[in-house]
């Protein structure tokens, strides 16, 4: 399977699609595929609902809680029509509905938004925010298993972690952001196989993923948690 197939058509459909790379025929990576391609909703009913807590920290920008909920519902085709509804008021993210869905598309959503956040706050192109998130997650992710609480029992999970900018070559205009980090917590024990979306700028280097130590201080987090499942 090439990486300009089905991954470049997932980036595409919700408008997230990076530019083609040198490394576009390779075979996909183990991080691109539980990210990107894994089933994750196969353990969700239709109609079902996932709802996740979304918390923004740090001492960078103004701090706030919010909501994301993940519908699905049958579409009479023995597949899956999945709505989106990703933070409120002036932080809410529109995109388009998924038709057939597999991945959980609250991934890209909140790609998307720290996309669209990279860019208000450094400028340059969208796109090129985009491309070192595909680049990074095709060729130097970090790939371990560990095990999760969620919701009281522990589960057995992936963690995938990114540093996109760190080799950079806009290092000096990225600033404290050349560090940023990104984890992905995945576990097909949990509904919808998002444990938890994070990323992190602090002004260290130990921004690695949810096992790391977080020393320093904490200039920007935002974390997506799974909570619970509903009707």
């Amino acid at each position: 399977m090439s990486r300009s197939g089905t991954t470049h058509a997932m980036f595409a459909l919700l408008l997230i699609c990076a530019p083609a790379s040198q490394a576009a025929e390779s075979a996909i990576s183990e991080a691109e595929q539980k990210v990107f391609l894994d089933d994750h909703l196969r353990s969700v009913s239709a109609p079902g609902v996932v709802r996740y807590q979304f918390k923004k920290t740090g001492t960078l920008e103004k701090n706030f809680d919010d909501a994301v909920t993940l519908t699905i519902k049958p579409n009479g085709r023995a597949a899956r029509t999945v709505e989106v509804s990703y933070l409120t008021g002036e932080h809410k993210v529109l995109l388009p509905v998924v038709e057939g869905a597999k991945a959980n598309p609250v991934i890209l959503y909140f790609l998307e938004q720290d996309v669209r956040e990279m860019h208000s706050r450094l400028g340059g192109s969208e796109n090129y925010f985009r491309r070192r998130i595909r680049l990074a997650l095709a060729e130097t992710a970090q790939v371990r298993p560990l095990s999760v609480v969620v919701n009281g029992k522990e589960v057995a999970a992936s963690e995938v972690v990114i540093r996109p900018y760190v080799d950079d070559p806009m290092t000096a205009r990225l600033g404290p952001f050349v560090n940023k980090s990104y984890a992905f917590t995945l576990s097909d024990q949990v509904p919808g196989g998002v444990v938890q979306l994070r990323s992190r700028v602090g002004n260290d280097a130990a921004t690695e993923g949810a096992a790391a130590a977080k020393e320093g201080t904490l200039l920007l987090e935002e974390m997506l948690s799974f909570e619970k499942t509903a009707q």
